[in-house]
């Protein structure tokens, strides 16, 4: 493998487009390429509240049916940090596993101290890239690169694009309400048995208010994350859950979120993280 080139810089500087851009230069030169979007929040690859990853052969696939995910759990990492490094770390091993010559990693835009700094140092320390293209507008990456500059590690320091600008905060919740929207086509409802489910927080569905329209992550046997899905009905013994359910997979297990989630894509609310990273 000719290693992992992770993508680096705060929010609105034309990440995305330079993700896209980077991989198809290495599509063109004839390599498999694995491609993960950890920014759960404005999401790439699936749907927010989850890493993403696809892999790529002679052109970029459709990033809205990733091969793998992980879910997260939260359209914010600050409170998930934990979450948002063993997906990371645990997606690359994917790819690596799955035969790629190269990974392109996108990061999330959280870069500010402290939580930006700490999560960027420890998934860094994780994923030991080989190559780090650094993308800030003035100085922003400063408390990061500082320490990376000690590493044996080649780094590339870009300017944001012309055509990269800023998005309002209502214009990043229409584009996760059309990503949720994306990922929901073909989903059904389905009964499961609580008795045959291993859930995690183990109390997730009685500690909290009312886990109706809460997101939850559908894990199999392997504890791998095979879909996302809605509850919409719980009672002592099941719970029926809307989501795209993949064929043949036995759901072995359920990962609590903190979205609210209607079936048309919109987020109704957020549960507190009880972390204090």
């Amino acid at each position: 493998m000719n290693g992992l080139v992770f993508l680096l810089g705060g929010p609105d500087v034309g990440k995305t487009t330079l993700f896209k851009q980077v991989a198809q230069e290495f599509l063109s030169a004839g390599l498999r390429v694995g491609l993960i979007d950890s920014d759960v929040g404005q999401s790439t690859i699936g749907p927010p509240t989850t890493i993403g990853m696809v892999i790529a052969e002679e052109k970029l696939p459709d990033f809205s049916h990733p091969q793998a995910i992980y879910f997260v759990g939260n359209n914010n990492p600050v409170g998930h940090l934990l979450e948002v490094m063993v997906g990371s770390r645990r997606l690359v091993g994917k790819a690596v596993k799955a035969g790629v010559d190269v990974i392109v990693f996108d990061s999330s835009g959280l870069v500010q101290p402290p939580y930006g700094l700490a999560l960027k140092y420890n998934k860094l320390e994780l994923l030991r890239p080989q190559r780090i293209i650094a993308v800030e507008k003035k100085d922003e990456l400063g408390p990061i690169l500082s320490w990376l500059s000690c590493w044996d590690t080649e780094i590339l320091h870009m300017r944001p694009s012309e055509k990269a600008r800023a998005r309002s905060a209502s214009e990043r919740t229409k584009y996760r309400q059309e990503k949720y929207r994306q990922y929901f086509e073909g989903a059904f409802l389905k009964t499961l048995d609580l008795n045959e489910l291993c859930l995690y927080p183990p109390n997730f569905l009685s500690d909290r208010v009312d886990p109706i329209e809460l997101l939850v992550g559908l894990q199999d046997d392997k504890w791998d994350t095979v879909a996302i899905g809605i509850i919409e009905s719980l009672t002592d013994d099941t719970i029926s859950i809307y989501a795209p359910y993949p064929p043949g997979v036995n759901i072995r297990g359920l990962v609590g979120g903190y979205i609210g989630l209607l079936r048309d894509g919109s987020e109704i609310g957020k549960i507190q993280p009880r972390q204090v990273l």
